[in-house]
C-alpha cells in the first residue's frame, strides 16, 4: 500500500476529506503508533527488521564498531 492509498483508506474509514483531517493530522497520529505496530510485529517474528550486516575482517583486530544506523529494538 502506497502512502497516497493508505491517506485515502484511513479518510474512507473516518468519513472524512482532506479539509477535516488533514495530511498532517495522519502523519501525527501514525507516528504515535508506529512504535506500537512494531513492537507487536517483533513479538510475532523477533527476526523480522533483521538486517544483515557484514564488514571486512582486518588482521589482529577484534573489535568492530556497530552500524551507526543500527535499530533501538
Amino acid at each position: 500500500m502506497t502512502p497516497a492509498q493508505a491517506t485515502t483508506y484511513i479518510r474512507y474509514r473516518t468519513k472524512t476529506d482532506s479539509t477535516t483531517f488533514t495530511d498532517a493530522e495522519i502523519l501525527l497520529l501514525l507516528g504515535i503508533y508506529i512504535k506500537d505496530f512494531a513492537k507487536r510485529i517483533t513479538e510475532v517474528n523477533e527476526d523480522y527488521f533483521v538486517l544483515p550486516a557484514t564488514t571486512g575482517l582486518v588482521a589482529n583486530q577484534r573489535e568492530y564498531p556497530l552500524p551507526s544506523d543500527i535499530l533501538n529494538n
